[in-house]
């Protein structure tokens, strides 16, 4: 296990199931990496394609912490389209993370969008090679992580090697 669950646990934030795991994640990733628009935001933005119960336990996160000194604004939406409509377009997104109930063909848009600011996060199975930087996936009954090391070192973001070493390397 990573040892950001076992921090968030001793900081009174108890992980009881999978969805507060994948949530502990999401926030250590963005503790992990750094973006080079990040200056300009009001506050640290992180979208939820799909899942409520992952949304639900990222904003009890974002209700106590912070990433990067400022505040963590969470969002949940079920396409896409309104993600961009209300968002203008994915560059003032700092995460996003897509479930399997989205859909693969959401999920290639998602990954084929180009928003070169934005981390993408996955659930699926083919997250890694339509495009995403980190997916998890379950291995002897635990949640680890996947990260695309041919897209995650560009000019807008940068992943810290701790991170990359803790994940499966894919390209």
């Amino acid at each position: 296990a990573w040892h950001c669950c076992t921090y968030l646990q001793a900081q009174n934030y108890a992980i009881t199931n999978e969805y507060s795991l994948k949530a502990a994640y999401i926030y250590k990733f963005s503790q992990y990496t750094d973006w080079n628009n990040n200056a300009a935001a009001d506050s640290f933005r992180i979208v939820i394609l799909g899942n409520e119960d992952i949304y639900q336990s990222i904003k009890k996160i974002a209700e106590v912490y912070k990433v990067k000194d400022k505040p963590i604004a969470v969002y949940q939406y079920q396409s896409l389209a309104r993600v961009l409509s209300d968002h203008n377009c994915l560059e003032r997104i700092h995460m996003i993370y897509a479930d399997n109930s989205v859909g693969q063909d959401v999920v290639r848009r998602l990954c084929q969008s180009k928003s070169k600011n934005t981390l993408l996060i996955g659930d699926n199975e083919d997250f890694i090679s339509d495009g995403g930087h980190i997916s998890f996936y379950r291995e002897d009954n635990k949640i680890k992580f996947k990260i695309n090391t041919s897209l995650i070192n560009n000019n807008y973001f940068k992943i810290n090697s701790q991170l990359l070493r803790l994940g499966l390397a894919s390209n």
